[in-house]
């Protein structure tokens, strides 16, 4: 029966169908493309559609109120001088479901300054999520949704020693994992924005290893990792987190190339870099490997570390080349994927891999540059 349903799932038809489903799924509680043209050209209607849209939100939807107080409290939005704060709370909540922006992105997009042709310049996280389903295969993509399948695909650009552990029979392999590493990483596969995350020395826990086993294989399908020791030249900026750099690929006709980077450090104390969880995102130059100015999700500017007071603008990378070129390897690898987000760590041996992303958003790229890149992924998109 389930090679049925996988023969099935692979009909070229079924995924069509599967694409037309999730893409639905990303615009839920979204404008239709008609109600967006009415109010564009009606635009003292938006007040009333917003309130409407709110109003038929669901108990879950109506937390994005509290995020978009939060947003806007902590941006630098909430500093202009003369600021309508009711007006632009509900022109980010109208970007929100006209176009899929989240309030992050309008604030660290600094749309407060833009007009609508610079804003429709910039993609939204519905457009990042619709342009992977587009683009990506469904099944393919499935072997970066779940992080062993990943490492089991991409093992000899990891640089160190991983284990699945969800099942009581894996107790012998995760007794012998724990024997060569006492301190050591594990993730929710299936877990991505650096959620579950979490750093385990055994040195500072009272269960014994077959507690401690339970209480893993009880959290569902775990990846558990030898932890990645970052060189110098990047551990200086935040030294509790591995701070990495997400180099996106596009596989096209020609081959794989890398168009757009960004560097991730976390903040002090912080043993994750992801903007989501109180990250900086720094600017990359793509041609020559240099850092630029950083910015957090609520779009605060940064020329250097605001923990370390290290600065970021002119600090060249070390090893670019190789980096880049290990990614388009990597990328070429899984032709069926044509958007991958690759997040890199530099080590006294070179870059390691952390992980791949087959839904990699365009946060990171624009935030980071104050530019949006959607023309240029139009033009991508002709060459896939």
């Amino acid at each position: 029966m389930n090679n049925l349903k996988n023969a099935i799932k692979k009909l070229s038809v079924v995924k069509k169908l599967r694409v037309i489903k999730w893409k639905n799924i990303a615009r839920t509680e979204l404008f239709t493309a008609e109600e967006v043209k009415v109010l564009e050209d009606m635009p003292e209607r938006i007040s009333e559609a917003v309130n409407h849209q709110l109003r038929h939100l669901s108990d879950e939807g109506k937390s994005k109120l509290v995020e978009l107080e939060k947003v806007f409290w902590n941006s630098p939005i909430s500093k202009q001088p003369n600021v309508n704060v009711q007006e632009v709370k509900e022109d980010m909540l109208f970007w929100h479901f006209a176009y899929g922006f989240t309030f992050n992105e309008y604030a660290s997009y600094q749309f407060i300054n833009k007009d609508y042709e610079e804003r429709r310049s910039f993609l939204s996280d519905r457009d990042s999520a619709c342009l992977c389903y587009d683009l990506n295969d469904l099944e393919a993509r499935m072997i970066l949704a779940d992080k062993t399948k990943t490492y089991n695909n991409f093992k000899s650009y990891y640089g160190r020693d991983a284990i699945t552990v969800f099942k009581h029979s894996d107790y012998e392999k995760f007794l012998s994992f724990i024997k060569r590493h006492e301190r050591f990483v594990k993730k929710d596969a299936l877990e991505s924005c650096g959620r579950s995350v979490e750093m385990i020395d055994l040195a500072r826990i009272s269960m014994s290893p077959e507690e401690l086993f339970a209480m893993l294989i009880s959290q569902g399908k775990l990846i558990i990792e030898e932890l990645v020791v970052q060189s110098e030249s990047l551990r200086m900026f935040n030294s509790s987190s591995v701070n990495t750099v997400r180099c996106i690929t596009f596989h096209t006709k020609n081959g794989v190339i890398a168009p757009f980077f960004f560097m991730k450090t976390g903040r002090a104390g912080s043993f994750v870099d992801n903007g989501s969880a109180g990250g900086l995102l720094v600017a990359i130059d793509n041609t020559t490997g240099c850092l630029g100015s950083s910015t957090d999700e609520y779009g605060n500017r940064f020329d250097s570390h605001p923990d370390s007071g290290v600065s970021f603008r002119g600090f060249q990378l070390p090893e670019w080349k190789q980096m880049v070129n290990m990614c388009c390897e990597m990328a070429s690898r899984l032709p069926e994927v044509k958007v991958i987000g690759w997040d890199m760590a530099h080590t006294n041996h070179g870059w390691v891999c952390i992980e791949g992303n087959s839904m990699t958003e365009a946060i990171g790229p624009q935030s980071t540059s104050l530019r949006g890149i959607r023309s240029e992924v139009e033009k991508l998109k002709l060459t896939l």
